[in-house]
């Protein structure tokens, strides 16, 4: 699998596995967005994120392109120039980042991991425009299931049993922008 992966939340618990397990394809490159101001910040927090993973820290400005921005800003917080860059060279687009502290408050929640998910498909959907996507993958959680017992479909998606906090609620509104987007991206 060679091509570009656009990976946000690569610097968390989640994206630094996801990270680790794209590098051992080979030919392929990912850019990792990762929330800072600029490009020295940016690297900064991916080796701080990465310290003890010599095979992740060795892969930087190698494999590993880090891209300072942020999900929840239109155009991933990137100016034009870089987002048209992006658009141009991605093949696939990976969404990890999340708000995954279950005492945040609501629309903090709401602003990354919804806003965050609309900004996400808003690239793949561009990507997809101009040369063709070949995969998105959002990563989701079980917690979409709020409130529900026993066995549940992956298809199964319902938020009329309710929600224990505000991670479950928000993981399960951008899991239906998600399930929305199917039809019209791979």
């Amino acid at each position: 699998m060679g091509g570009v992966v656009l990976l946000t939340g690569a610097t968390g618990f989640v994206g630094t596995e996801v990270t680790r397990r794209l590098l051992e394809r080979p030919g392929l490159t990912v850019v990792a967005l990762v929330q800072a101001v600029d490009d020295e910040a940016a690297r900064r927090a991916a080796r701080r994120a990465w310290y003890g993973r010599p095979d992740l820290t060795d892969a930087l400005d190698r494999r590993v392109e880090v891209l300072p921005g942020d999900v929840t800003a239109p155009r991933l917080g990137l100016d034009e120039r870089r987002y048209r860059d992006l658009v141009g060279r991605a093949t696939h687009v990976v969404h990890a980042a999340a708000n995954v502290h279950f005492d945040s408050p609501l629309e903090a929640m709401r602003t990354t991991n919804v806003t965050g998910t609309e900004h996400a498909l808003a690239l793949a959907r561009a990507v997809d425009a101009d040369h063709g996507l070949e995969r998105l993958l959002h990563v989701s959680t079980a917690y979409v299931a709020g409130r529900r017992r026993g066995e549940i479909a992956e298809d199964d998606l319902t938020g009329e049993f309710g929600f224990e906090n505000g991670y479950e609620l928000t993981k399960y509104e951008a899991e239906r922008l998600v399930r929305e987007a199917m039809p019209g991206l791979p």
